[in-house]
C-alpha cells in the first residue's frame, strides 16, 4: 500500500465573488458542506474512503481551530457486479500531531479486486440522513504498443520510448520503471534490482531523482543518459563486470480512470508554471457534496534490452 503510487484528493473550497461596491464579510453565513473520497484500486482488494465537514473556526487564525472534520457512524455501501459490499470503520495513529491529536477515522473494505470496464456505484448513507453518491467505471485493458520499440535503448541517441493502445484518449497514467540483474556474491548468484528515476528535478537549489510521473500520452519517454548512468550504478567500483548479468526490465503502468483523469486535467494542465491563477477550476463527481469517487487499474509492461547495449558497460546477457 505504501509504494503505491498515491494520488492526493483536495477537499474543495468555494470562492465567493463580491463586486467592488460590496463589503467583504469574512462572518458571513455558515453553510455545512460534506467531502467523500473514495478510490478503487484494481490492484488489491483493500479499499479505503473518507468523509470530511467543512465547519465554522477562526476567521483570521485558521490554524488555531483544534476540530476534527471527520464523519464517523456512516453507512457506506458499493455495488459491484451484481453485489453490495459495506465499508466497516476503523481508526490509524495520526503522523503529525502538531495541531490534531485524535487519530485518523477513516472507512474500508477488503472483500473484492474489481476488473477494468466495470461500473461501481457509491453511496454513504451519513447520521443526520444526509447522502453521498458516486459512480466510477474502472480503466479499459491496454495492449502493447510495439511500435515504439520491444527493446532499451531505441529510437534516436537521446531519448527511448515505450507505449501501449488504450481504448480511452482522454485517461491519465501513472508510471514507474525498474530493471533486474543477476550478480556473482560470495559464490552465490542473487537477483537484484534498480529503480530508474524517469526524470530529475531541481529542490533547493539540487538534483532530485523522480521516479514516478502522471501524463496523458500513451507512452512513457525516458533519457538514454538516465539509463546509461543507472547501468553504471549497479557496479560502481567493481571491476569485475561479468559477474553482472542484465536480465529485462518492468514499467508499472497505473491507469487512472475518467473521474480521476478529469480531476487532474483540472488541477494541473490549466497551468503553464510561470503563471498565477485566481479561477482554478474545482472538479467533484459526488452527487449531494463534494470529492471524488474513482478507479484504478495497474499493469506492467515488459522490456528487455539490446544485447550491445548491455555488453558495453562489460555485462553479461542471458542466454
Amino acid at each position: 500500500m505504501k509504494k503505491v503510487l498515491q494520488i492526493t484528493i483536495i477537499i474543495i473550497s468555494a470562492v465567493l465573488f463580491y463586486s467592488c461596491e460590496e463589503d467583504f464579510n469574512p462572518g458571513t453565513d455558515f453553510r455545512e458542506k460534506y467531502i467523500l473520497n473514495c478510490i478503487i484500486r484494481g490492484d488489491t482488494a483493500y479499499h479505503i474512503a473518507t468523509i470530511k465537514k467543512n465547519y465554522k473556526g477562526e476567521i483570521f487564525n485558521p490554524y488555531a481551530d483544534k476540530e476534527i472534520d471527520d464523519v464517523k457512524n456512516a453507512y457506506i455501501r458499493i455495488w459491484y457486479d451484481d453485489k453490495v459490499y459495506t465499508f466497516r470503520d476503523t481508526m490509524i495513529a495520526r503522523e503529525d500531531t502538531s495541531r490534531y491529536t485524535e487519530p485518523v477515522y477513516y472507512y474500508y473494505s477488503k472483500d473484492f479486486i474489481p476488473e477494468s470496464g466495470k461500473l461501481l456505484e457509491l453511496r454513504a448513507e451519513l447520521p443526520n440522513n444526509k447522502v453521498l453518491s458516486g459512480t466510477t467505471i474502472t480503466p479499459s485493458e491496454i495492449q502493447r504498443d510495439i511500435t515504439t520499440g520491444v527493446l532499451l535503448p531505441n529510437g534516436d541517441n537521446e531519448y527511448s520510448s515505450v507505449g501501449w493502445i488504450s481504448k480511452d484518449e482522454r485517461l491519465y497514467y501513472a508510471a514507474n520503471f525498474k530493471f533486474y540483474y543477476k550478480k556473482y556474491v560470495g559464490g552465490g548468484r542473487y537477483q537484484f534490482e534498480k529503480k530508474v528515476p524517469l526524470d530529475y528535478k531541481i529542490v533547493d537549489g539540487k538534483e532530485v531523482p523522480v521516479y514516478s510521473l502522471i501524463f496523458k500520452a500513451p507512452k512513457v519517454i525516458i533519457r538514454n543518459s538516465i539509463l546509461d548512468e543507472m547501468m553504471k550504478e549497479i557496479s560502481a567500483n567493481d571491476f569485475r563486470k561479468k559477474d553482472y548479468t542484465i536480465m529485462g526490465g518492468v514499467f508499472e503502468i497505473m491507469i487512472l480512470d475518467e473521474n480521476l483523469s478529469t480531476y487532474y486535467s483540472s488541477t494541473h494542465d490549466f497551468s503553464d508554471g510561470f503563471s498565477i491563477n485566481v479561477d482554478e477550476s474545482d472538479f467533484t463527481n459526488i452527487t449531494g457534496g463534494y470529492g471524488i469517487f474513482g478507479s484504478t487499474i495497474k499493469r506492467k509492461v515488459f522490456v528487455g534490452f539490446n544485447k550491445d547495449y548491455i555488453t558495453s558497460f562489460g555485462y553479461e546477457t542471458l542466454q
